[in-house]
């Protein structure tokens, strides 16, 4: 076991970005986004102070935004997403305001310029709950939100569902008779081309049971029962977690429960074979799946409310150097990337009073760590290449009062990088992998093409468009697409034709290089690959030229699968759209 050595000195060798650290009220975990589409992204971050709720805006520099700190119609202590939910081209900050002093909670969609959407802000049906969760759940490129929601002192809970207008989704709310304290996460847990929402809850107080429950996106059951399992133990805010282990490309759900356990679950609910993970008897933060130098599978990267980090093989097994003990305990989820610019992937630990840490793979501290604070750090932090110099920064919320921005010598690049947000990306869906459904109708630019009514696609409508034989005529769709986080995309796209030949691909002007992807769909149909690009988290623009064939398109799919990921997919019979 590794203990941390005490650091008596604020000197450090990990400088900070011009113009930070900036002053602050503590609150949230911060989300970094271009709230003004000018290239630049912005630091954003809520206030929990009960007498002044706010929510509060910095450019690279550090400079307040000017209009802000916005007020909140309450506090917000939990991370705030990030997102274009309306579809306008201007990203919207999605924040969860609530006080257990309060019998009210709010969700609110804040604007560069301070204002919010028509519908906004929504008053929830219950007070407690988490970071909200943000998804396209319906492909019409237009976001949903998701809310856990509890009564103030636990009880009979809400997953609450709101569109980009702020109504209601037709199943919400969501209730269940157990408390929900943690987030949801929501991917595709059945590869069936479908996004799924899952999620804990349990009895409280702690003891006893704990269930997870799924359903589909428009609230019917994953499986036979929308419960999918119930444990011998709770799981209470920890959220859970989807990512593939087995390498089947199936997601499991990755879970830490109450008494210390990390559990796995398949998308039936049925528990992966025991092993033997490490057992403190305190709940672990979300893990998070990382690359091992020199080791073909991946390993696990959490930490405990019992001081320790641990980073374990797929049998439960500490590796060299571990577990790593600190001096508080650690309630932050880690975030994992390169820290020190060599190809390994650090993590870093955003609290263990009174010092910050970034740690190797060995257990080691990265160069130039701990940074000394002498407070309680209790909070997760963002990556993200703020200042565009290409390497990567820690932007951190301290309970010293201030917003900080370390400037690691890490690459930002997609392979560098395993988890740069709470929950993995900035719409905290909690997916390692990431699949972007997008119905082909939704496009911005149409030109030639026309939409249809096909029973056989997805949401029985498609694009076509008539072309003269022989003549060779291209056709051109435009798309404004958004990805959660900095990750390399494979783009696919639906498609019926007599060749179906791959159309040329550019997303904000650069054209992608042609790819031979293929594969069958049903009725006819073919999935056909245009290309793989890194992306990083934010809105981009996609054109697709496309030659006499294929006459109809259907459905994109952007993914960071890097093989073809709809294992189960079958004939799509929508039951009604989400802004039904």
């Amino acid at each position: 076991m590794l203990l941390a050595a005490m650091v008596a000195s604020n000197a450090c060798a990990i400088d900070e970005n011009k113009g930070w650290p900036v002053r602050w009220k503590w609150g949230t975990t911060p989300v970094v986004a271009d709230l003004d589409g000018d290239g630049a992204p912005e630091v954003v971050a809520g206030s929990f102070d009960w007498s002044d709720p706010s929510i509060h805006a910095w450019d690279v520099n550090g400079k307040a935004l000017e209009g802000w700190p916005i007020p909140l119609p309450l506090g917000t202590i939990e991370a705030p997403a990030a997102a274009d939910l309306d579809h306008d081209g201007e990203v919207e900050v999605v924040a969860h305001a609530w006080h257990t002093a309060s019998d009210r909670a709010y969700l609110c969609a804040i604007r560069r310029d301070g204002s919010q959407p028509p519908g906004w802000p929504i008053e929830l049906h219950q007070v407690g709950g988490r970071a909200p969760t943000v998804a396209d759940l319906d492909g019409d490129g237009r976001l949903e939100t998701i809310v856990a929601a509890h009564p103030r002192w636990g009880g009979p809970s809400n997953i609450e569902g709101y569109d980009a207008e702020g109504k209601e989704l037709p199943w919400s709310p969501f209730s269940v008779d157990l408390t929900i304290e943690s987030s949801p996460v929501i991917a595709d847990l059945d590869l069936d081309g479908d996004l799924d929402i899952a999620f804990s809850a349990y009895d409280r107080p702690k003891v006893g049971r704990g269930r997870i429950y799924a359903i589909q996106w428009d609230g019917s059951a994953l499986g036979p029962s929308t419960v999918l399992a119930e444990l011998d133990a709770p799981v209470s805010t920890p959220p859970l977690s989807a990512v593939d282990l087995a390498g089947d490309s199936r997601p499991e759900l990755l879970l830490s429960d109450d008494l210390g356990r990390i559990r796995l679950l398949d998308h039936r609910g049925s528990a992966l074979p025991e092993r033997p993970w490490p057992k403190g008897g305190f709940r672990a933060e979300m893990p998070v799946v990382v690359t091992l130098e020199g080791r073909s599978t991946p390993a696990l990267w959490s930490a405990s409310d019992d001081h320790r980090v641990s980073l374990v093989d797929l049998e439960g097994r500490q590796l060299p150097g571990w577990p790593w003990l600190g001096s508080w305990l650690i309630r932050s989820q880690l975030l994992v990337a390169d820290l020190d610019g060599d190809p390994e992937q650090e993590a870093f630990v955003g609290g263990s009073n009174p010092n910050l840490w970034a740690l190797e793979q060995d257990g080691s501290p990265v160069a130039g760590w701990p940074i000394h604070t002498g407070t309680n750090d209790f909070g997760t932090g963002q990556l993200a290449d703020l200042d565009g110099d290409g390497d990567t920064d820690i932007v951190f919320q301290g309970y010293d009062g201030r917003v900080h921005v370390f400037d690691t010598p890490g690459l930002y690049r997609a392979d560098r990088i395993a988890c740069s947000a709470y929950q993995y990306d900035r719409w905290h869906t909690g997916s390692f992998e990431i699949d972007l459904y997008r119905e082909a109708e939704s496009a911005d630019d149409l030109r030639e093409w026309s939409v249809v009514g096909d029973t056989t696609a997805w949401g029985h409508r498609c694009l076509t468009r008539e072309v003269e034989p022989g003549t060779g005529k291209r056709s051109r769709l435009g798309y404004r697409i958004e990805v959660p986080a900095l990750r390399k995309y494979a783009i696919w796209i639906r498609a019926r034709g007599e060749g179906a030949t791959i159309p040329s691909t550019r997303i904000d002007g650069r054209e992608l290089g042609t790819r031979s992807g293929k594969a069958g769909s049903p009725d006819g149909w073919r999935w056909l690959e245009l290309g793989v690009v890194e992306l990083d988290a934010g809105l981009h623009e996609m054109t697709i030229d496309a030659g006499p064939d294929p006459s109809r398109i259907d459905r994109l799919l952007l993914t960071t699968r890097t093989a073809f990921p709809l294992l189960r997919e079958k004939v799509h019979h929508w039951r009604g759209r989400l802004d039904s």
